[in-house]
């Protein structure tokens, strides 16, 4: 094969392999060498090869599996169709099937590991390994119970000789798809070993499990230990004895350090609460612990301000500041940038050092942390850090919102509920609260994917004092899908403006496509965050393409069930039950 190559640039070089395959379909292994004689300027490249295996098959095929049983999905890659008829088999094993007219079958898992899910239709023949890495495979294993272990000691960092405390609690965690978690018997013993980092036996005993399943143990490390990471096994025996997570390894450090001749402490002189445009002053004091100040040391200042969002005393059940999903999308709307910085000073005579902080302005109307970390040194090059954090409040009254629920059916209004109240929960009324809702859509500009607004709406409110009894709702029209985002804002008596800016979905939306083969994903949206026994969740699902065929499997310590559907556009609505089973 000819390379058009050039010198320090890497060069893609297509290899033809249709005239290997008479019908188009097939398995190859691609084995790419360099010829024989070739000079090759890095010695150590002479012998790299480069070799992979190409399937060439107009199936595409997905399994999902739980401890005993394989459920693959068969279809079409050029329509996502479902495949009929498709013959299923685990290499080296007898598990077999025959997919439906859905494109799913079921197989039992085989005893011995299999490496590979073959299926075969006519003269096409896919193959799924379990892993592109050697050695891995499927097999049926054993269900089992296991232990859940909570541990944690007081101070982490210990001194040779010095006394370590470690507190837990156990739980037993039912391992079959209706398992529970529940307490120990009370017939359980624990037993620890604790070792130095050189793994050497320190010291062992035990420990009692109370009704709780709750213990407290203590130990002395010797005064010759070895330094580093120390590790503690805690060992279950009794009625536990059979389960593999009877063993808990917990880690802390042994290490010997300098005693501190001075201690710094840091904190906030002036009394909040804080406000944009105001000011407050933060203090450091360093004193020796025989007693009396540490003058003129070498005091640095970093301070940060970042923003944060605050949620006034009883009213959790709002949204305010800047909304995140807390299912784990992240956009660029979420989140924001902070602002850093440094100062340098001594301290004065009475060994403090006081830092005046200006809150001129904010890049946007809500709540910003700002921590003032300080570090103080002694003229023996000792240095000690305290640190201070305020909350800097962009106005004196803020806006909440709420919606039921996370998206609603394309043509099904969307009802926003808003109340304004002060930083301690109180509610206000006569304030006007101006709402902005605008779908958003995706452009295409300059090369890449952004989201601009479109059907934008506006509504005012005015904020009431009693909003359980008489609630202050917009109402936004929703014809046409997609992702709307809800901007609320008030002003306090001083024109501080506060926003809150919430994202809500509507299903019927689009998302941009790919311009390059790649892979894409799918975007799961629940319209709670928590459910009960007798609900039923609702799960916006938004695709990349349409029309498209999909397979939800519900799983809980297992695959309980799966359920094939249909998109027949970019977005749908998939129902999942809850029952008392599912808890927690």
């Amino acid at each position: 094969i000819e390379i058009n190559a050039k010198s320090d640039e890497l060069v893609e070089t297509p290899i033809p392999l249709a005239k290997m395959l008479p019908n188009g379909l097939g398995h190859l292994i691609v084995v790419v060498d360099l010829p024989p004689g070739t000079l090759l300027k890095d010695q150590d490249s002479r012998n790299q090869i480069v070799q992979t295996w190409v399937q060439v098959t107009q199936m595409g095929v997905d399994a999902f599996v739980d401890a005993s049983e394989m459920t693959a999905w068969a279809n079409d890659l050029r329509t996502g169709a479902p495949l009929a008829d498709v013959e299923l088999s685990l290499l080296n094993s007898q598990a077999a099937a025959v997919t439906g007219a859905d494109g799913t079958a079921k197989l039992e898992l085989p005893s011995q590991s299999s490496p590979l899910l073959v299926a075969r239709k006519g003269d096409d023949v896919a193959i799924l390994p379990q892993s592109s890495y050697s050695g891995g495979g499927w097999q049926r294993m054993p269900v089992q119970d296991e232990l859940a272990w909570y541990v944690w000691d007081d101070r982490q960092m210990y001194r040779p000789g010095e006394e370590v405390h470690v507190k837990g609690w156990v739980r037993r965690v039912g391992g079959q798809p209706d398992g529970d978690v529940i307490l120990l018997t009370g017939q359980d013993a624990l037993s620890y070993i604790v070792s130095d980092p050189q793994g050497n036996q320190l010291t062992t005993g035990s420990a009692e499990l109370n009704a709780a399943g709750g213990f407290d143990l203590a130990f002395t490390l010797p005064e010759n230990a070895n330094l580093g990471y120390a590790n503690l096994q805690l060992t279950l025996s009794g009625s536990v004895s059979n389960l593999n997570s009877r063993d808990y390894w917990h880690s802390f450090q042994i290490q010997e350090f300098r005693r501190p001749e001075f201690e710094v402490t840091a904190g906030n002189e002036s009394t909040g609460p804080f406000f944009v445009g105001e000011a407050a002053v933060t203090f450091v004091r360093a004193a020796y612990f025989a007693g009396g100040p540490l003058p003129n040391a070498e005091t640095s200042w970093n301070i940060s301000a970042t923003p944060t969002n605050y949620t006034p005393p009883n009213w959790s059940g709002y949204i305010f500041g800047s909304w995140t999903p807390w299912w784990g999308y992240y956009g660029p709307d979420f989140g924001g940038n902070g602002s850093y910085y440094l100062y340098n000073s001594r301290t004065d005579a009475a060994g403090a050092h006081y830092l005046k902080l200006e809150f001129a302005s904010a890049d946007e109307p809500r709540p910003y942390s700002v921590q003032a970390d300080a570090a103080v040194m002694d003229v023996n090059r000792q240095s000690w850090a305290a640190s201070t954090t305020l909350l800097v409040h962009p106005a004196d009254v803020y806006v909440g919102l709420r919606s039921d629920f996370t998206f609603v059916e394309q043509g099904t209004p969307l009802e926003v509920e808003a109340v304004a109240v002060d930083i301690d929960g109180n509610a206000v009324s006569g304030r006007t609260i101006n709402m902005h809702a605008a779908r958003l859509e995706w452009k295409y500009k300059n090369g890449q994917w952004n989201e601009e607004e479109a059907d934008v709406q506006e509504c005012t409110l005015t904020s009431s004092a009693f909003p359980s009894e008489s609630p202050t709702v917009c109402t936004f029209a929703t014809e046409q899908g997609g992702t709307y985002r809800i901007t609320a804002t008030v002003e306090d008596e001083q024109g501080r403006l506060n926003q809150t800016i919430m994202t809500r979905w509507v299903s019927g939306g689009k998302r941009p496509p790919a311009r390059q083969v790649e892979r894409e994903e799918a975007t799961l949206i629940p319209d709670k965050e928590e459910y009960q026994p007798g609900d039923t969740a609702e799960i916006l699902v938004q695709a990349p393409f349409a029309p498209a065929e999909g397979l939800l499997t519900v799983s809980r310590n297992g695959v309980l069930y799966t359920e094939r559907f249909q998109m027949a556009s970019e977005s749908t609505v998939l129902q999942v039950p809850i029952e008392e089973r599912h808890i927690p």
